[in-house]
């Protein structure tokens, strides 16, 4: 005899029949609403008990799939909702966990190589600028005021820079 849930009379077999019937539109809708930190595990718990819910409410078997694709749709929109919302960022992490923590501390050798690497670009595009131009980088340098239309050019002088020796 199948186990029965307190409310309703609704069996585990009828439930879990109900659930491989739908379980293509929860796999489907996986790909289409990405939350962060759920795994399968998730969706496919969050499917069961809005199944349930559905069959509570005395939702026809024949209907059932397409009752359950809108209710789960929406449930799985208001989540990422939730999630996105300002208020809750808090509550989500702003990275993903992508390995093993070595590889977020910083490596000194490299740290090394890019400092030296950054000296040898900042000095071939020092030797490419004009007296003036050289004035107007060591200002901003040192976090002098310099007008504007400076800077503007300053700036189209080093993308300029970049696009010539394939950096950018």
């Amino acid at each position: 005899m199948a186990k029965t849930t307190p409310a309703e009379g609704i069996s585990n077999d009828e439930l879990m029949a109900a659930f491989e019937k739908v379980r293509p539109i929860i796999l489907n809708a996986r790909k289409q609403f990405c939350i962060s930190l759920w795994d399968l595990d998730d969706y496919l718990q969050e499917g069961i008990i809005i199944l349930y819910q559905l069959m509570l409410s005395g939702c026809s078997e024949e209907k059932l799939p397409i009752h359950f694709k809108v209710k789960y749709r929406s449930h799985l929109i208001s989540t990422f909702r939730k999630e996105t919302a300002s208020k809750r960022n808090i509550k989500t992490s702003n990275y993903q966990f992508a390995g093993p923590i070595h590889y977020n501390v910083a490596d000194p050798a490299a740290e090394i190589e890019k400092e030296m690497l950054y000296e040898e670009r900042k000095e071939s595009f020092i030797e490419t600028l004009n007296a003036k131009e050289k004035q107007t980088l060591w200002a901003l340098l040192e976090r002098r005021p310099v007008e504007r239309i400076k800077k503007f050019r300053l700036k189209q002088r080093f993308i300029q820079f970049l696009m010539e020796n394939d950096e950018l």
